[in-house]
């Protein structure tokens, strides 16, 4: 009797300590809305280290009580508010402190920070490598930065929405890929920083309605965006430097509504966008040269950009596309590049409308580019290479001493590897890599592409 007394009392007493080890929470999960709870976790759960569905909120001014936490089965959601406390005093947004939760490593859903304006948001999350998605809205710090350890991301992509104080935002710099990246609305965001490693967006990256940002210098080494690139309402960006080694967008890209954008600079080795290009309401755009590289789209749309004159940086574009609609544009005199030639001659059926003399309608335009056939032809004809292959000199010979203004050497990558501003005849090619390079010549407003082999 003794011994199955004995039995029975620790087999009792195993499973309050099993059951105790972490708090099992409702069916949403585990939700604290006191300091308190927070202070008494370590104690009511000595051995917990994993939680499921933490939602934090209240009037809780730090989390050093959940120190011991490493995993979070679920999502992270942590809110500050306005209250009122015992004796009726107004506290607002009193969260200041979460480096209780530096200790975590993995959150299996989405972190969501929101309405804390007075947390020190300083190098937060330092010991996490892999998150679902990070969701950042509504009141925050002037600053943000952390999540420097992160590699993995693999829900919801980050997501910054409406928030009306943040500046500065830094982090993710261990990030190789991410599911989708959506900066909107954030009428203080200045400055992004981070994202170092990061080469591959798998879905959309969208910049829209963000007024104070400068720049999208952070993402220096994104090659690949899998869905659509949105740049829009972006008031205070001048150009697109941060995006050079972008070369493929596998949806649309749109870029409008940026009053203070000039050039395209930054998209210089875009190569191919697999949906539409949409370039509109941009009062301040000059120029879209940048754009030399790009050789397959479906569909173009230009129009109501008030200081472009040209829209040379089309010219390689493939002509097999949808539709064309250059419209609104009354600085626009040059519209007879060879993409759109040939789309003409291919039958096309664009709209053309509301711009300079030369490119005001359709019959202009088909004028100018019978002009440039002509000299294209020219051009083509008076020019060579030779010898093809070389292991040294290259020589250019014009039949007719026509004038180069540029000469632009490329490998297959598109990367530049060598440019010459005068007119010459011959050019040194010997310390190349062997291999297939691009040789662009340029003579006034034409073009011209060669290919040669390095041996």
């Amino acid at each position: 009797m003794k011994k199955k007394l004995l039995f029975f009392n620790v087999t009792f007493l195993l499973s309050l300590v099993i059951c105790g080890q972490c708090p099992t929470g409702n069916g949403a999960g585990n939700i604290f809305l006191s300091q308190a709870e927070i202070d008494n976790f370590a104690i009511t759960y000595p051995n917990c280290t994993s939680i499921k569905n933490l939602t934090l909120s209240g009037p809780v001014s730090n989390l050093n009580g959940l120190s011991q936490l490493t995993t979070i089965v679920g999502h992270l959601d942590i809110s500050s508010a306005e209250f009122v406390n015992e004796v009726n005093e107004a506290i607002n947004y009193p969260l200041v402190d979460i480096s209780g939760l530096n200790n975590i490593v993995n959150i299996g859903g989405a972190i969501i920070l929101r309405n804390i304006p007075n947390l020190n948001g300083t190098n937060i999350f330092p010991a996490l490598t892999n998150m679902g998605s990070l969701f950042i809205a509504e009141k925050t710090p002037s600053s943000l930065s952390g999540f420097n350890n992160v590699t993995s991301m693999d829900a919801g992509g980050l997501v910054i929405l409406q928030t009306n104080q943040l500046v500065n935002f830094s982090g993710l710099s261990k990030i190789t890929e991410i599911p989708s990246i959506n900066i909107n609305l954030n009428s203080m965001l200045t400055n992004i920083a981070g994202f170092n490693n990061l080469t591959n967006v798998t879905g959309d990256f969208n910049f829209q309605t963000n007024s104070n940002l400068l720049d999208l210098s952070a993402f220096e080494s994104l090659n690949n965006v899998s869905g659509n690139l949105l740049i829009d309402g972006c008031t205070s960006l001048t150009n697109l430097i941060g995006l050079n080694n972008l070369k493929i967008i596998g949806g649309y890209l749109v870029i409008s509504n940026n009053n203070s954008l000039e050039t395209l600079n930054g998209l210089n080795n875009l190569s191919s966008i697999n949906s539409s290009l949409t370039i509109t309401n941009n009062p301040k755009l000059l120029e879209i040269k940048d754009l030399i590289k790009l050789s397959s789209t479906t569909l173009m749309d230009i129009s109501n950009n008030i200081s472009l004159t040209s829209l040379v940086g089309l010219d390689n574009i493939n002509p097999s596309i949808n539709g064309l609609f250059i419209r609104n544009s009354p600085q626009l005199s040059t519209c007879n590049v060879m993409s759109v030639c040939s789309y003409l001659s291919n039958g096309g059926n664009p709209t053309i409308s509301g711009n300079a003399n030369g490119c005001e309608n359709l019959n202009q335009v088909v004028t100018a580019c019978n002009n440039l056939s002509v000299s294209q032809n020219d051009l083509e004809n008076k020019i060579e290479i030779f010898p093809n292959p070389t292991n040294a000199i290259l020589n250019i010979k014009s039949r007719d001493n026509k004038i180069l203004n540029k000469i632009v050497i490329s490998d297959l990558t598109g990367k530049i590897i060598f440019t010459n501003n005068q007119n010459t005849n011959k050019i040194n090619v010997q310390s190349l890599s062997k291999g297939l390079y691009f040789l662009e010549l340029f003579s006034g407003d034409l073009k011209l592409v060669h290919k040669f082999i390095k041996e």
